[in-house]
C-alpha cells in the first residue's frame, strides 16, 4: 500500500487527480500505468470552493468505480465527510455510496483498506 498525491486515477469514463489516493501494491506496480478503482481503497479531496463538486460529480464517479472509502475534507465547516460501502448505478439510479457520516473537530476516524483495520486518525489532526 502506499499514498499518491494529485496523481491520476484511471476510471472508467474519467481520469481524476484525487488530493490524496491510498492505492493497493507498491509505487513501481503502476509504472507503467495509473492505478484503476479497484486498485484504489481510499481517495481524499480536500474541499473549500470545490466542495460541490466533490459532493455531486465526484461522489458518484468514485462510487460507480468500487472505490472503497471517499472523504470530503470540508474546510468550509471544519469537519470530514465519510463515504463507504460503494454501490453501482445503473440507468435509473446513480452510482453512491451506502455509508456517509460527517464527522468533526472531536471525533475519529477509523482507517481501513477494505476489510484490514489500518488504525484511527483523529479529526483535529487532519483540519487546520
Amino acid at each position: 500500500m502506499h499514498v499518491r498525491i494529485q496523481q491520476p486515477v484511471t476510471l472508467e469514463e474519467s481520469e481524476p487527480e484525487p488530493d490524496i489516493a491510498v492505492v493497493r501494491g507498491a509505487i513501481r506496480d503502476y509504472t507503467n500505468r495509473h492505478p484503476a478503482g479497484l486498485d484504489v481503497g481510499l481517495v481524499i479531496e480536500v474541499a473549500d470552493t470545490s466542495l460541490q463538486m466533490d459532493r455531486e460529480q465526484k461522489r458518484p464517479i468514485y462510487a460507480q468505480a468500487g472505490i472503497d472509502e471517499y472523504w470530503v475534507v470540508n474546510l468550509n465547516d471544519n469537519t470530514i465527510e465519510v463515504f463507504r460501502d460503494p454501490q453501482q448505478g445503473n440507468e435509473s439510479n446513480r452510482a453512491r455510496f451506502q455509508s456517509h457520516r460527517i464527522l468533526s473537530f472531536s471525533d475519529k476516524i477509523a482507517v481501513s483498506l477494505g476489510d484490514h483495520s489500518i488504525g484511527e486518525l483523529k479529526v483535529s489532526d487532519l483540519l487546520p
